[in-house]
């Protein structure tokens, strides 16, 4: 198979593993290419995405630290501590990953819960509005957890 052909079929399937970019494609120096090795080690990305407590993520954003793995959220100027659901903690987790990139809806909705982007759900809406309630001073006006033109992403 021709390696422009192996490309092709390779970017075809970077949109299902949207962490990994093309420029993170090597392609061997010999072909034919193992697309069975090259698929394990995209599922084993695309696992560690969906499950984004497989390492002790610390992340900081406005006046809090979060510890992934154990759920604990800590308001650094009052002191106060709180537990986040499993969902709560992957939704910020998510975005800090993202390095400062915003993420549509359609994005969170597939890197947090795994869903598709047809599915009408009002899932993260539900979410988002829990988590606000829990970590902004005034929900209604969030600063720390800010939605614009249904692109989400963490103030720093």
């Amino acid at each position: 198979m021709p390696e422009t052909a192996i490309r092709e079929i390779l970017q075809k399937a970077l949109k299902y593993y949207p962490q990994i970019s093309a420029g993170d494609i090597v392609l061997p120096v010999q072909l034919p290419v193992r697309v069975g090795a090259w698929l394990q080690m995209m599922r084993a990305a695309h696992d560690k995405e969906q499950n984004p407590f497989l390492a002790n993520d610390v992340v900081t954003f406005g006046d809090f630290k979060l510890e992934s793995a154990t759920g604990r959220l800590e308001n650094i100027k009052t002191g106060d501590v709180q537990t986040l659901t499993e969902k709560e903690r992957a939704f910020i987790v998510t975005l800090a990953r993202a390095e400062g990139r915003k993420l549509e809806r359609s994005e969170m909705l597939l890197r947090v819960w795994g869903y598709k982007e047809d599915l009408e759900t009002h899932t993260l809406e539900t979410h988002l509005y829990r988590l606000r309630q829990k970590i902004e001073a005034d929900p209604a006006n969030p600063v720390n957890l800010v939605t614009r033109d249904s692109v989400y992403y963490l103030a720093t």
